[in-house]
């Protein structure tokens, strides 16, 4: 993610806060005062940037948080519902059952159930902070 914002204030702990600046509908513009804001949320200053109220600058989502964000999302349920699928496959083969229908069970529910768990996680931890890359005006 790489948009830009305005900042609307510092505060003392070196953390911003922003109003991002939607600009899907003009693409080829690069005027900043016709953009649509999104909703103020805050943004770190990691590279210690002298920031000024009023100044757009440019946002980015640490890479780190996307790689872990990528990993939990798809790779931790594409692993359950392959193991889920082995499961049933084991289950059905030890009961002397036909496994097609145990083996698609196994499957959803390895896809649905951390699904499940990852988002009721995801509610209850505060998300990592944008940061504010540099100064665009």
């Amino acid at each position: 993610m790489r948009d830009s914002a305005k900042i609307l204030s510092i505060a003392s702990n070196g953390s911003v806060k922003v109003l991002p600046l939607i600009k899907n509908a003009c693409i080829s513009c690069t005027n900043t005062s016709c953009a649509k804001a999104g909703k103020p949320f805050t943004a770190q200053n990691p590279h210690s940037l002298s920031l000024k109220p009023g100044m757009t600058v440019r946002i980015s989502a640490k890479k780190s948080s996307q790689a872990v964000q990528a990993f939990i999302s798809l790779f931790i349920p594409l692993i359950c519902a392959a193991g889920g699928w082995f499961a049933a496959n084991t289950y059905a083969l030890s009961k002397q059952l036909s496994g097609e229908s145990l083996q698609a069970a196994g499957v959803l529910l390895g896809l649905f159930i951390p699904s499940i768990v990852i988002l009721c996680i995801r509610r209850h931890k505060t998300p990592a902070y944008s940061e504010i890359t540099e100064i665009l005006d």
